[in-house]
């Protein structure tokens, strides 16, 4: 991963789900060209799938919320959908809503959610809600790495957190 605090928000996945406004899967990622995926170094445990949400309050786009992993073919539709979930839950918790969703406990996905808005219920910072997201959807989506990602204007874009293995 390299170290630097902000990239250029024109190019890459990320970029692709922030100026797009949608949610990507990529399964087959080329080795090469750290322009992808723009926080890695190249050649170093490239990654080969891509899933990515962007984060949104109303119209406005705040965020992407991605993961990748180093096997191909590793993210479903299903995968999007969670992410999407959790974007919507990182929305709502950063802007203090209190519209959070009335889960049904017969479905996986919903008692997936549940559980990780319960667990929501005490952050005060949002600090506390990067560590708690990089904590849980790794157990709910396998992925060797997560970024979470911010807007910091219309050319730029700065990576909040990144969790995992190089």
């Amino acid at each position: 991963i390299i170290q630097q605090n902000s990239f250029d928000i024109m190019k890459g996945l990320p970029s692709l789900v922030l100026r797009n406004r949608t949610a990507l899967i990529e399964n087959s990622l080329p080795t090469e060209g750290r322009e992808i995926i723009p926080y890695y170094k190249e050649n170093e445990n490239p990654p080969k799938s891509f899933a990515g949400v962007p984060v949104a309050f109303k119209d406005y786009i705040i965020g992407v919320l991605a993961v990748d992993s180093t096997v191909e073919e590793a993210y479903s539709n299903e995968d999007l959908e969670i992410l999407k979930n959790f974007s919507q839950l990182i929305t709502y918790q950063l802007f203090n809503s209190n519209k959070l969703y009335e889960y049904e406990t017969e479905n996986w996905v919903a008692n997936v959610l549940f559980d990780v808005s319960k667990g929501m219920n005490g952050i005060q910072h949002v600090d506390e809600l990067w560590d708690y997201f990089t904590k849980k959807i790794p157990e709910i989506i396998e992925c060797n790495r997560l970024s979470i990602s911010i807007k910091i204007n219309e050319k730029e874009g700065q990576i909040v957190r990144i969790e995992g293995g190089i």
